[in-house]
């Protein structure tokens, strides 16, 4: 992998000096077709906050129900 893709993964650099990034008249940074493991990678992740979140609410709403038993 060149310099700037490594550091971006997904993207690639075409043409000319490899080193610069973005879109100078040397070489332009591109968007490549994603991998599998990146991807893969992704929906992982997403799914891991989706639980955390998911968790966050069920503590809640067990804090809310002892409060209501509390009252009543």
């Amino acid at each position: 992998m060149t310099k700037t893709a490594h550091r971006t993964w997904r993207t690639k650099v075409i043409k000319g000096n490899r080193a610069l990034t973005n879109n100078t008249s040397q070489g332009r940074l591109v968007r490549v077709r994603e991998s599998y493991k990146g991807r893969k990678r992704r929906i992982t992740a997403r799914r891991r906050r989706q639980k955390k979140e998911i968790n966050e609410t069920a503590r809640l709403l067990d804090i809310l129900q002892v409060r209501l038993v509390l009252i009543n």
